[in-house]
């Protein structure tokens, strides 16, 4: 049963039960028992305000997803100017050729490699937010759809006030 559905049931089977027990209260105010059309108005509102709820969402959702991407981005920027810093630093030290200038060599190749993993991680991270992103939009969109489609009950959905 929708959301919509299961408040407006609620409230119907609010006022029926106390439509029952109101008595002389409901022939003093007989405008005590809500009518369908505010029934359906609070559902819709409920429903609408949850829809937006997770529009929001998926907006913040959205947000990281591009912070994330845009941190991989940098991350591998970074990587990718180590790693041709450390080639030419490489080619440097191996003309050289001596063995401490290899270890350096050696040293600065694994700091890219560093590098380069940290952005991978970031590349991963960013993919994760996204398909956050992507599942909260689609909640959004699922709950507006449910809020348009809400039927509007007939007359006979809410009981008449009970006279006294």
């Amino acid at each position: 049963m929708s959301i919509s559905k299961k408040i407006a049931s609620g409230v119907l089977a609010a006022a029926i039960i106390g439509s029952f027990g109101a008595g002389a209260a409901t022939a003093a105010a007989p405008t005590a028992t809500p009518t369908a059309k505010v029934v359906v108005a609070q559902a819709k509102s409920t429903v609408k305000q949850e829809a937006a709820a997770a529009t929001s969402l998926a907006g913040k959702e959205r947000a990281a997803a591009n912070k994330a991407a845009a941190a991989a981005r940098s991350a591998e920027a970074r990587a990718v100017a180590v790693e041709k810093k450390a080639a030419a630093d490489a080619k440097k030290l191996v003309a050289r050729s001596t063995a401490a200038q290899k270890k350096a060599a050696a040293d600065a190749k694994s700091s890219a490699g560093k590098e380069r993993a940290a952005a991978n991680k970031l590349a991963v991270e960013a993919k994760v937010a996204e398909k956050k992103a992507a599942s909260a939009e689609k909640r959004a969109a699922e709950l507006a759809e449910e809020a348009e489609q809400t039927p509007a009950p007939t007359p006979t959905d809410v009981p008449a006030p009970a006279a006294a």
